[in-house]
């Protein structure tokens, strides 16, 4: 679902205000609740996590266009916002019982800094092989991993034997592998870190 953007005090950040969201969510929820079906719906990410924040962070700063700490405080305004919108979220859902919490959040968390796929490492970084050349959507790679986190809450919610997400075959036919990039000749990917490290 898109919300409208509106301007948050002076500080010149668009966001959708808590106060516009809260009763939507609790919208969409009643009418779900309503119906036979289970439903898994995942909260937000930190959205700190894609990479165009440093990148904007070290422009910003470099133009004289913000100080470290008001750029910071921008950041620490829309992470708050997230952690408002995911407790509405969980608040709208807990009164149903067909309607269960995805933790997409965690599982960002939980690799943002790096995982292994088929013996490559991953990052949300640029060109670091979970995002796409945009920096926003998820690569072939990174979906199957957001698609394992469904799985595993849908087997651990209904009982089921759903498979394992085949990451590793995703992966290998990824075209935005960083392996896979650098083969091709684009230098822009990052080296490979140096070995033991």
């Amino acid at each position: 679902m898109v919300f409208p953007l509106r301007e948050i005090g002076t500080t010149g950040i668009m966001v959708t205000p808590l106060a516009m969201v809260e009763p939507l969510l609790q919208e969409i929820a009643a009418r779900l609740g309503k119906l036979h079906g289970q439903y898994f719906i995942a909260n937000l990410p930190d959205p700190t996590f894609v990479p165009h924040v440093t990148a904007l962070r070290a422009r910003r700063l470099a133009e004289g266009r913000d100080t470290a700490e008001s750029f910071d405080a921008k950041v620490q305004q829309i992470q708050g916002l997230a952690d408002a919108y995911n407790a509405a979220l969980t608040a709208a859902l807990a009164p149903y019982p067909n309607l269960h919490l995805v933790d997409f959040r965690g599982e960002v968390e939980r690799i943002r800094h790096g995982t292994v796929v088929g013996g490559e490492m991953l990052t949300v970084d640029a060109w670091g092989g979970l995002l796409s050349l945009d920096g926003l959507h998820l690569t072939d790679t990174g979906y199957a991993l957001y698609a394992q986190v469904f799985v595993d809450r849908l087997n651990a919610v209904l009982g089921l034997h759903i498979p394992a997400v085949d990451v590793d075959a995703i992966h290998a036919s990824d075209a935005l592998a960083p392996a896979r990039l650098r083969a091709a000749g684009y230098s822009c990917v990052p080296p490979l870190p140096p070995t033991g490290s």
